[in-house]
């Protein structure tokens, strides 16, 4: 499983989601 743990993360994530925007 995939555990956010801080805003790294949380960024990384965003930018994949709009990427395939």
């Amino acid at each position: 499983m995939y555990v956010i743990h801080g805003e790294a993360e949380l960024a990384s994530l965003l930018q994949r989601h709009t990427c395939l925007n």
